[in-house]
């Protein structure tokens, strides 16, 4: 879905319309510091993500079940689920620790 963005600029009100995420025109000074670099991309495991879905699906089958106790546990154990990888993406890209 598309959405309008007001860019951040006080003397600008121009909109911008993409896709996915609203788009921003720099407003930096020229011969500014350089910006700073992004992050690795961390990748999420496809098996996680099947697993994820698996269990998003029965949230909703127990949600639609009104089976309040299973949506609370399928929720519970996402959530769990969801940390843990976060935990592993956090790690892999961690700088190797100094010895010594």
């Amino acid at each position: 879905a598309a959405s309008n963005c007001v860019t951040d600029s006080p003397s600008s009100t121009e909109r911008f319309t993409t896709s996915t995420d609203c788009a921003v025109r720099s407003t930096a000074a020229p011969n500014s510091s350089p910006p700073i670099s992004a992050p690795p991309t961390l990748t999420r495991s496809d098996q996680r993500s099947k697993q994820s879905v698996k269990n998003l699906r029965a949230l909703l089958a127990a949600i639609r079940k009104r089976d309040a106790d299973a949506a609370e546990k399928i929720t519970r154990g996402e959530a769990q689920l969801a940390a843990a990888e976060v935990m592993r993406l956090i790690e892999s890209s961690a700088p190797p620790a100094k010895t010594g």
